[in-house]
């Protein structure tokens, strides 16, 4: 019983530190307020775009308001290419509990004029970073893992009332 819930333990500790390399820096080129406006160098590549709250407890999912989100590129330069994605890869970076919202396709380095609002609500944070390295949707098992742990204790302590019930009741097979 022991070694099965260690083993147990163990499988959901190396799962969640094998995760934890693939985390990335969601701000690595900007983070700024809800509403806000930053001039960002950006490099010829791909970049998330994230929704974040500070403090936000991490095992509900975020509400990502309805954003707008302005990118105007240097003169003579595309727009990058902005690809919408579904809200379910998120993280908990530097306190910020931080949801992927879209990714853009940079074309040309440059500094880029971001702004950004919510016409539903004022609060959050806007930040613009790396990409993962593994679009991960199954976050929900990650936020699962302390109650899973919970469940593994109740668990133990149920055995451990059913082994004390039967030897309260046949003192022959205590076996000591």
């Amino acid at each position: 019983m022991a070694a099965l819930v260690g083993g147990i333990v163990l499988a959901a500790g190396v799962y969640a530190a094998g995760r934890t390399p693939d985390l990335h820096d969601v701000a690595s080129a900007a983070r700024m307020p809800i509403p806000g406006t930053a001039d960002v160098d950006l490099d010829r590549r791909e970049y998330g775009l994230y929704f974040g709250l500070l403090n936000a407890p991490t095992g509900k999912a975020v509400h990502v308001p309805r954003l707008r989100i302005t990118i105007v590129p240097p003169d003579d330069v595309a727009d990058p290419a902005f690809f919408k994605v579904p809200h379910d890869v998120d993280v908990d970076v530097d306190g910020f509990h931080t949801v992927q919202i879209a990714r853009i396709s940079v074309h040309l380095p440059g500094k880029y004029h971001l702004h950004v609002e919510s016409p539903d609500e004022v609060g959050g944070s806007f930040s613009v970073g790396e990409m993962p390295r593994v679009l991960d949707p199954d976050r929900a098992f990650a936020r699962a893992i302390p109650f899973g742990f919970a469940a593994l204790g109740l668990s133990a302590l149920l055995a451990a009332a059913a082994i004390f019930v039967h030897w309260r009741d046949n003192p022959a097979d205590r076996g000591f």
